[in-house]
This record gives C-alpha cells, sequence and structure tokens, in this order.
C-alpha cells in the first residue's frame, strides 16, 4: 500500500492539483515571531531611485526591480499588475533577449484585478519577497507563492531590506523588524 500510494505523489504534483504551497512557512518565518518597531529617525528608507525604465513593452509602470542572487535573471514589479515578471540576463547584466515572462503570480483579494509591488528582495535560498499593501508576498525560485507575511501597520511597503536574520520593511517612514528563519542577502 506504501509503495502505491508513493507512486501516486508525483502524479498528483505534476497534475496541479497539489497546492501552490507545498514549502511550510517554517522554511522562512519563525513561528510565534512578530513585528516590532525599531530604529531611529536616521535610519530612513534609502531615497527612491529614478523612475524604472520598462525593459518590455507589456511591463507597464515598473516600481520595483530585483536581480537573482546567481545574477543570471532581473525581476520587475510594476504599480498595478498581476504577477511579477522574470528576465533573463547574462553575467553583464545586459538583457540576453527582449522577451520576458510573467512569473510569480501575486495573491488577489476577491475583485482586485492587480497589486501594486512597492520593493523586491530575496534571501539566502533564492526566495523572493514582494511588499504589496496586503503584505509580502514571499515566492519560491520556482515562482510558486510560499506565504504572506502580515504587515505590522497599514500602508504600503516603502522598502524591505535585510538586517542579517531580521527582515525590516518601513512604513509610512517608520522601520519595523522581525526575525525569520531565513537569512538575507541584499
Amino acid at each position: 500500500m506504501c509503495r502505491l500510494v508513493a507512486g501516486l505523489l508525483p502524479l498528483i504534483a505534476l497534475s496541479g492539483t497539489a497546492s501552490a504551497q507545498d514549502m511550510p512557512l517554517f522554511t522562512f518565518a519563525l513561528d510565534g515571531e512578530g513585528w516590532r518597531k525599531v530604529g531611529e529617525a536616521a535610519d530612513s528608507p534609502r531615497p527612491k531611485p529614478e523612475p524604472l525604465s520598462s525593459p518590455h513593452p507589456e511591463v507597464s509602470d515598473p516600481t520595483a526591480v530585483l536581480v537573482s542572487r546567481d545574477g543570471g535573471t532581473v525581476y520587475y514589479g510594476t504599480r498595478s499588475g498581476q504577477h511579477l515578471w522574470a528576465f533573463p540576463v547574462n553575467k553583464d547584466g545586459q538583457p540576453v533577449s527582449a522577451s520576458g515572462a510573467k512569473y510569480a503570480p501575486l495573491r488577489l483579494h476577491k475583485g482586485e484585478k492587480s497589486l501594486a509591488v512597492t520593493s523586491l528582495l530575496t534571501d539566502s535560498d533564492g526566495r523572493i519577497y514582494a511588499g504589496t499593501p496586503d503584505g509580502i508576498q514571499v515566492f519560491d525560485p520556482t515562482g510558486r507563492l510560499s506565504g504572506v507575511l502580515l504587515l505590522p501597520a497599514k500602508g504600503s511597503p516603502e522598502e524591505l531590506r535585510w538586517d542579517g536574520s531580521e527582515l525590516t520593511v518601513w512604513i509610512g517612514g517608520q522601520k519595523y523588524a522581525r526575525k525569520m528563519n531565513a537569512k538575507g542577502i541584499q
């Protein structure tokens, strides 16, 4: 019986009926850990860069950009979209081609047609953290949603940053941090 069940599991996963979240949240988020206010007035988010240029005609109004930890992919978030975009780049950071792909589908609430991505970050395991007004959406390296961290306050994340194993976020000019079970990289 165990062999039969073990043999069916790959088929179920391949058929698309498996849950998109097959990575437990404790893989990156510490159970019971919450947000706390931290920082000083001088420790403010970085100034916003000049508006980003669009790498592709379908990527309208990009608001966040992230280079993968291996340097082979650039991800974009937009002011109003349904997913993150991914573009392959060479070791010099130049696009391999003009064709990108819709990559990580954002979790939208019922009735929402799009969501703003205000900041992107990665960790040492290649997970992507997308700051949105609905929370920090965490995607595994294949672009599947692993979970959503609730925001510590109302508003949109102005910036996400790592401080060792603490994830920090600025909302409304206030800095918040929480310990994570993931190690960050900038």
